[in-house]
């Protein structure tokens, strides 16, 4: 824990980290390639025990599963780091993650999300490459790119704090989501309500954590302070990215709502397959 907490003099971040963002990925996929086959026969003796069939759909519900818990991971790492490592600044406290930049103390917690957030998403980049686990559709794409350069640009830039708490706003729906997606893939009569109620439950953290918050939380110091603190040149370009992602988050819970809308419906059974978000 004093790891964690130790904290680094501003500029002090590494080059390294770089590599280590690298090993992460090849990490996550090697992980991955091998749980996937250690699983594979006593997760497909319970998918058929809970609908004859649904082993077939192995490969799709290990990806929903896997997906699952390292989202839960990533989520409990942010919200860590966010509540006791990131020098006061929180969603519903902003000033401290714009104010007094760039004499920013940065810690070892911060320093290691940014480099497993940036791990991941380069480890779902190369799955998509090479075609095997998670692949990322156009929008997907798109998201990840924003994201990787919001994540490198706060990091060389020193503002660690801002970039940790919207980070940690953002993936507290993800384990959901992919819960909600695997019982939607297993289709098993008894598991319907659960998985309803669990897409649900979804559909309100997201609301919450990517629609409510984000106007307040990082658009409103985004665009109040970011302009008089940081160069004109790093307030618009954060401001530009931070924008499209909001606005892409926005298009996916009109998505989401019109998929809750169809209740049991196959067309929403297929919808909720095909539902992209991270």
């Amino acid at each position: 824990m004093m790891f964690l907490t130790h904290v680094m003099e501003p500029n002090s971040l590494l080059a390294a980290d770089f590599i280590y963002v690298a090993w992460i990925s090849l990490a996550l996929l090697a992980v991955r390639v091998a749980s996937q086959e250690l699983l594979k026969a006593p997760l497909e003796k319970v998918l058929h025990w809970l609908r004859p069939g649904a082993e077939k759909q192995y490969k799709q519900v290990f990806d929903d599963l896997f997906i699952a818990v390292t989202s839960v991971g990533l989520a409990g790492f942010a919200v860590y780091v966010t509540l006791r490592a990131n020098y006061e600044c929180l969603p519903w406290n902003t000033d401290p993650c714009l104010v007094g930049w760039p004499a920013h103390d940065n810690n070892m917690a911060q320093r290691w999300f940014f480099i497993t957030i940036a791990g991941y998403n380069v480890y779902e980049f190369i799955c998509t490459a090479i075609n095997y686990g998670t692949i990322l559709n156009k929008e997907m794409i798109v998201h990840h790119i924003i994201t990787i350069l919001l994540v490198t640009l706060s990091y060389v830039s020193n503002l660690l704090r801002f970039g940790t708490m919207w980070i940690a706003l953002f993936d507290l729906s993800n384990p959901i989501l992919h819960g909600a997606k695997m019982l939607n893939t297993i289709d098993a009569p008894s598991l319907q309500n659960a998985k309803w109620l669990t897409f649900l439950l979804f559909a309100v953290m997201f609301f919450l954590g990517r629609i409510a918050a984000p106007p307040y939380s990082i658009l409103r110091p985004a665009f109040t302070q970011s302009f008089s603190i940081l160069p004109l040149t790093h307030s618009t370009t954060f401001v530009a990215l931070m924008m499209m992602i909001f606005c892409l988050q926005c298009f996916w819970f009109y998505k989401i709502v019109i998929i809750a809308s169809g209740g049991g419906k196959k067309k929403s059974k297929r919808a909720v397959e095909e539902l992209k978000v991270e």
